[in-house]
């Protein structure tokens, strides 16, 4: 496998703490080349003799874990809903709740090791139980942001964290769009806390209003001119509301949430990429390690004092693709103001003691330009996009910016507008072009019999085929 130089140092030494026993917890940011750096591990491993455990948080994640070690040609099974899916594989990708159900019925496996996807989910019951249950077995991590929202550390589970990259030197590599946040000033609210969080029904109330919401709504189509976006969302009936105002304004935008079939979530993944959809909004599905390369940008409905949440919806957008060069992120909530611009350093720690750079008082610091709304690092003397000077501004506001061909431009009439507008589509045609030509150019993944097996036995047994499969089965039968 080709690995950039970051995974390439990632994996000798996860592999060399690994090999001493030890639980290595492997952080880069979202779009950087964990689960391909993990891959590579395993392969590592299986050389060995080690049997590998990939644990994930999601179905969608899932699929994606089983398509990368298919690539890699790694003799795999999986454990999900469905059951234990292959015979003495080398590797078996799990559903954590899966595992933890059945995993009492598991025959001892001898040199086992355990990979951990989305890591700081690993304080959980579910995956303590795991960990306990298969207490010989060293441990990987993998994650974005090693920072659980109630603060319980991760240093019971892992040794040392291995970071490679940062966000700033993947932006300045190419690895990442660079990101572009906007910040209306209008929109700063005053929602009451509940807990450790903003009370996200007072969240909702406020944000389902029709005039904030139809202001967004214009934003987009001022912004992204149809561009696919993720749209961040405080609850089940706040994101379902977003998504029909949208649709009413002539989007096509979906809602996406655990409710829905797996071919339904898998359906508005496949479109957003192919630029189908013109937007998803969630309040949680999609957000961690779920690989969207055709989002353009990111719209915060929804206020948030965790980081985590904070920097996996922010990743989402940040992933490269042909012709992009920003992710856009429309935050009319002020979090880039609470946590500070995404790609800022952070200094993660496995301690008990730790403390975020939300709650310290001397955290990262940012301040929105008067001219265009732009969020800047605090200590700029210039505005970064519209090189307005910050405390010599004439008072008079420009219109936000737009992408256009990789470069940002200011809208000053309706003739620049169509302009941008035409270029927006052709940008989008030969994106699409370069995306189906990258696939004609891609060998097809032979399968085994029982991949087909599988396969055949999900589409049949599943959703009205499903039923009508089962009641013709018990006639003939």
């Amino acid at each position: 496998m080709n690995l950039w130089q970051h995974q390439t140092d990632a994996r000798h030494e996860a592999n060399a703490m690994l090999n001493s026993k030890r639980n290595p917890l492997i952080v880069m940011p979202t779009g950087t080349g964990k689960t391909r750096t993990a891959v590579a591990i395993t392969a590592d491993r299986i050389k060995l003799g080690r049997k590998v455990f990939a644990i994930t948080p999601q179905k969608e994640i899932l699929s994606q874990w089983i398509e990368a070690y298919s690539k890699a040609g790694i003799n795999y099974g999986y454990i999900n809903d469905e059951g234990f899916r292959g015979r003495n594989k080398d590797v078996y990708v799990c559903m954590d709740k899966s595992l933890a159900n059945m995993m009492h019925r598991i025959p001892e496996i001898k040199n086992l090791e355990i990979i951990t996807d989305e890591a700081h989910h690993s304080a959980a019951n579910t995956y303590e139980s795991i960990y306990n249950y298969f207490s010989d077995a060293p441990r990987l991590g993998l994650t974005a942001t090693p920072y659980r929202y109630d603060n319980k550390p991760l240093g019971e589970y892992y040794n040392k964290i291995i970071s490679t990259i940062d966000m700033q030197t993947a932006i300045d590599k190419g690895y990442l769009a660079k990101p572009l946040v906007i910040v209306p000033e209008e929109y700063k609210m005053h929602v009451p806390v509940k807990g450790r969080d903003f009370d996200p029904v007072a969240q909702a109330e406020l944000l389902g209003e029709s005039r904030i919401i139809g202001d967004m709504i214009e934003k987009y189509s001022l912004i992204f001119q149809g561009l696919p976006v993720l749209v961040a969302c405080c609850t089940f009936e706040h994101a379902k509301y977003v998504t029909e105002q949208f649709r009413e304004a002539g989007w096509r935008f979906d809602h996406i949430h655990s409710n829905l079939p797996d071919t339904e979530r898998s359906r508005m993944i496949r479109e957003i990429r192919n630029e189908k959809l013109n937007g998803i909004c969630t309040v949680g599905i999609g957000t961690e390690g779920l690989d969207i390369p055709g989002l353009y940008g990111l719209i915060w409905m929804r206020k948030t004092m965790s980081l985590s949440i904070y920097l996996q919806f922010t990743g989402r957008v940040l992933r490269a693709y042909p012709g992009k060069e920003y992710g856009i992120i429309l935050d009319g909530v002020g979090n880039t103001v609470i946590h500070g611009m995404p790609q800022i350093p952070r200094q993660w720690s496995l301690k008990t003691d730790y403390v975020p750079p939300e709650e310290s008082e001397c955290g990262p610091r940012t301040k929105v330009c008067p001219a265009c709304g732009t969020s800047n690092a605090f200590d700029n003397i210039f505005c970064h996009i519209c090189r307005g000077e910050f405390g010599k501004m004439d008072g008079k506001k420009r219109k936000l910016p737009i992408m256009v061909d990789g470069k940002l431009v200011v809208l000053e009439d309706e003739d620049m507008k169509h302009e941008i507008s035409k270029k927006l589509n052709e940008q989008r045609k030969n994106n699409f072009a370069q995306m189906e030509s990258e696939k004609e150019e891609k060998p097809p993944v032979e399968l085994t019999r029982l991949d087909k097996v599988a396969i055949m036995r999900k589409d049949l047994m599943s959703g009205d085929v499903g039923t009508m499969f089962r009641e013709a089965a018990n006639q003939w039968l």
